[in-house]
């Protein structure tokens, strides 16, 4: 990567926090390259679930300006990949319970991201 490699948002990160966004984006590139490959693969698929890699969720911590998150027994960290057109995707890391199935049908996949996307944009849904 060139020198002037710049972290869009991460204007608040220390030297140090951007020289560790920097290994983790190295990671996180082949997490994505899979995501792309699942979709290559399965070309009439639009939605994926599955475990998120704990260097996708490092890499989010530090952007968002937070230390790692420490998860309660029982939940983990999953990523929801939308496939908007070849080459273009949207992740969304999510806390779920341990148990959740990540070998979902595409109308799942689908309802699951959706309804995360609601979630984010309105967090007051689905709060008793």
């Amino acid at each position: 990567m060139a020198d002037d490699f710049k972290i869009q948002g991460g204007e608040h990160l220390s030297r140090a926090q951007r020289r560790q966004l920097k290994k983790l984006a190295a990671r996180v590139d082949k997490i994505v390259y899979a995501d792309r490959k699942f979709f290559v693969r399965f070309p009439h698929r639009h939605y994926r679930v599955r475990f998120a890699g704990r260097a996708e969720t490092e890499h989010d911590a530090l952007l968002a300006g937070e230390g790692p998150r420490r998860l309660p027994p029982d939940f983990r960290h999953y990523a929801i990949i939308k496939n908007v057109a070849p080459g273009a995707r949207l992740r969304l890391i999510l806390i779920g319970n341990e148990g959740w199935d990540t070998d979902l049908p595409e109308q799942e996949a689908r309802k699951l991201y959706e309804a995360a996307c609601t979630a984010q944009r309105n967090p007051e849904v689905g709060r008793s």
